[in-house]
């Protein structure tokens, strides 16, 4: 039997638009037993945890600068305020400068 070229790009240009749309919706349709607790592990890492962060960061570079200036607790809370900016999206920040300004008050 022989290849017949023409027969075969029918066949590849009637098959592949298919195999692409099945593969999709396939993908689209697989769950894993292991997707609800990483999807909450995320949201958790991504939203109060970094927030937390942010805000004891920002608490503790404040307290340290003004009692040591630009020394080591300064910079150390200024890497925790950059660890949890990086976590948590810059979308929540500008609540948390706002919360840090408050928490210092009640420490301070």
């Amino acid at each position: 039997m022989r290849f017949n070229k023409q027969k075969f790009k029918r066949i590849a240009a009637f098959a592949a638009p298919l195999m692409l749309y099945a593969g999709a919706a396939l993908a689209a349709g697989v769950a894993s037993p292991l997707d609800q607790p990483i999807t909450y592990f995320g949201n958790l890492i991504h939203g109060p945890i970094a927030n937390l962060t942010f805000l004891g960061g920002s608490a503790a570079a404040i307290y340290a600068y003004h009692h040591d200036g630009f020394g080591r607790g300064f910079l150390s809370g200024a890497g925790a305020m950059a660890g949890g900016a990086y976590l948590g999206g810059i979308q929540n920040i500008g609540t948390a400068i706002g919360v840090t300004g408050a928490l210092i008050r009640v420490l301070h």
